[in-house]
């Protein structure tokens, strides 16, 4: 088998479990100079399929390719960078900008039920306070008649910009763990309402001042009332654009995301990894040291949607029985 003479084994995309024979067999072909890697984009809540069975925990994956800064490779799915100091400022047009604001709010979402969290409850009980326009297989809208139609994205991209906020509401409540929704709508100069990674965790990663998180109010008529409040107070809005003239974002294509892990670049800093821990163990005697997919540094890395009662009431139980088999996104 081919596996037999890689120095190099990527495992990612891998949806459900594979066997404990499956696991062996392929450990067989494991030498001792052979790394595994452990790709993914996906939560760790939602990359069940990649984990190995755990009595062979420690004998499986050597690095790791996540959206988490601390594993060997960090793929993202977008960044924010700052301007370089002395390099002439953006112009941002504030007043052009608003302009072209005419509705208040959106949720777009390809699946409705999701294995952390009851994110459909929370958009239902949302409207109760304020209109919400909801989109996808989950909404009550439609923006093309067909997904495959010519321009789709196109048309969706400028519908989104004429929304003042955007409900960017993630699969998972994880650390750093913030998917195209965030990084789109920065993009398109909506003020994204973010569940998903701890408030303390998205302010060290985003653009300053240019979002929403629902964890910074006391209850959902509070949260409901400010953004009602910044609906009706234009210099307030603004300021959550001031970044545009400081900074911009960085991000790929969904297509080139979903491609990266074997991409000519994860791929090179893959072996640039492989070739330090090679140097490490033979010339300073380093053992080997696995990446644990069970240990804290992965597994423990989702969290609570919220600090606060009111999120934590739309977190599923742990015997939750999920209606859907179709849980990604």
């Amino acid at each position: 088998m081919a596996i037999a003479s890689a120095d190099l084994v990527v495992f990612t995309h891998i949806g459900s479990y594979m066997s404990l024979n499956l696991w062996r067999d392929l450990l067989r072909y494991k030498h001792e100079n052979q790394r595994w890697v452990f790709s993914t984009i996906e939560s760790a809540i939602y990359v069940r399929g990649l984990l190995p069975p755990w009595n062979l925990r420690n004998e499986t994956y050597d690095f790791a390719d996540t959206y988490l800064s601390h594993t060997d490779v960090t793929t993202v799915y977008g960044s924010y960078q700052p301007f370089q100091i002395g390099k002439p400022k953006r112009l941002w047009n504030d007043t052009e900008h608003l302009a072209g604001k005419k509705r208040v709010i959106s949720w777009t979402a390809s699946h409705c039920e999701t294995l952390q969290w009851n994110r459909h409850g929370f958009v239902h009980d949302l409207e109760k306070l304020l209109s919400v326009d909801t989109y996808g297989k989950c909404g009550k809208l439609s923006i093309c008649s067909a997904t495959w139609e010519a321009n789709c994205s196109l048309k969706f991209d400028n519908l989104m910009k004429t929304y003042k906020f955007g409900l960017a509401l993630e699969n998972s409540c994880c650390k750093e763990y913030i998917t195209e929704k965030f990084w789109n709508m920065l993009s398109l100069g909506t003020v994204p309402v973010v569940i998903g990674p701890p408030l303390e965790g998205l302010v060290k990663l985003a653009p300053p001042n240019s979002f929403i998180h629902a964890d910074q109010f006391e209850s959902m008529d509070k949260m409901a009332e400010y953004l009602l409040y910044l609906d009706g107070n234009d210099t307030a809005y603004k300021e959550y654009f001031t970044w545009k003239r400081e900074g911009q974002i960085l991000q790929d294509t969904i297509p080139e995301h979903y491609k990266r892990a074997v991409s000519d670049g994860t791929i090179c800093q893959l072996m640039k990894r492989l070739q330090e821990d090679s140097v490490s163990a033979s010339e300073k005697g380093v053992p080997r040291t696995p990446f644990n997919v069970y240990s804290s540094s992965w597994e423990d890395t989702c969290v609570s949607c919220g600090r606060h009662r009111w999120l934590k009431k739309y977190e599923y139980p742990p015997d939750h029985k999920h209606k859907s088999s179709s849980l990604w996104a």
